[in-house]
């Protein structure tokens, strides 16, 4: 692949370097996402064998029924950001028009409050394809970014985006730890950085519909989470980065944001309390991370 098309890639395609790196901070396998890098993916490993750029780009910038010009435009980010969704259209085999569409609810406030289906879900083929939009979930200011969020495409969160888009989502992000079977989101609620004596950053931690969630304070999982966290923290990544001297700097800086969004996931998962509500991460680095990204 060159450089111009690397420069936005998936681990997959990454440095022999990179690729090391992400597997050790995962685990080899104990921290999602799972297959990292798509080594058990068919189709990707049968188009690869045909061409590995147009593979690259299908997989990171196209919908399920194509490529659509514009669509890759719009970036993912979940929660209150989310202002945008794609709408396909079809027509089934009997005539009727079906689409895909989903809502967003919001308060009074303009506050995300959850998503869900307002129509029948189905897929098409390209035959039966008839539209593609962009639709607004709520009124969006001049000026707004307009953003959609790639979880509505199924049960994924934080890990399998980097897997599949190679990109790690702003906060709103989601955990999905199959193997222990807890989900959560992970929020920033507040931070001023203005104050003096800087005030702590105020983490929320919301967990999933569809996960067995009281697991998370099994003697099991409670002993894995602290395991993983302190296998992570004792992991020297800055030195590790340095010292790399094939890892691209987008890897570099890719690798990075998702160790912070991992650990501090990990830690809230470990000092999780009946509120659901954590204090801390109020490092410097750890506040200037999360500052950059609101």
């Amino acid at each position: 692949t060159n450089d111009a098309t690397m420069a936005a890639s998936i681990p997959s395609y990454w440095s022999k370097e990179g690729q090391e790196l992400l597997l050790e901070i995962t685990g080899h396998g104990s921290l999602p996402p799972e297959d990292p890098l798509m080594k058990d993916n068919e189709w990707k490993n049968d188009c690869d064998l045909i061409d590995a750029d147009a593979t690259l780009l299908v997989q990171t910038h196209a919908e399920d029924f194509g490529m659509v010009p514009l669509s890759s435009q719009y970036n993912s980010r979940g929660g209150n950001w989310t202002n945008a969704y794609f709408s396909m259209e079809g027509r089934g085999n009997d005539g009727s028009t079906r689409s895909n569409q989903t809502t967003n609810t919001y308060n009074s406030d303009g506050i995300y409050l959850e998503s869900s289906a307002i129509a029948e879900t189905t897929s098409f083929t390209n035959e039966h394809l008839i539209a593609v939009q962009v639709r607004a979930y709520r009124n969006i200011p001049e000026g707004e970014e307009i953003t959609t969020d790639y979880r509505d495409y199924g049960d994924i969160g934080t890990p399998e985006l980097l897997r599949d888009f190679g990109f790690v989502e702003l906060y709103p992000q989601r955990w999905i730890f199959t193997k222990q079977n807890v989900a959560f989101d992970v929020d920033v609620v507040i931070m001023n950085t203005n104050l003096h004596p800087p005030q702590p950053l105020l983490w929320q931690l919301e967990y999933l519909e569809g996960y067995d969630n009281d697991d998370v304070n099994t003697v099991s999982n409670v002993t894995f989470f602290r395991d993983e966290l302190k296998r992570l923290n004792d992991l020297d990544l800055n030195f590790r980065i340095r010292t790399a001297t094939k890892l691209r700097k987008a890897e570099a800086n890719v690798i990075e944001q998702y160790y912070k969004g991992l650990t501090t996931a990990l830690s809230l998962a470990v000092r999780e309390n009946n509120n659901n509500v954590v204090y801390g991460m109020d490092n410097n680095e750890g506040r200037k991370a999360i500052k950059d990204e609101l």
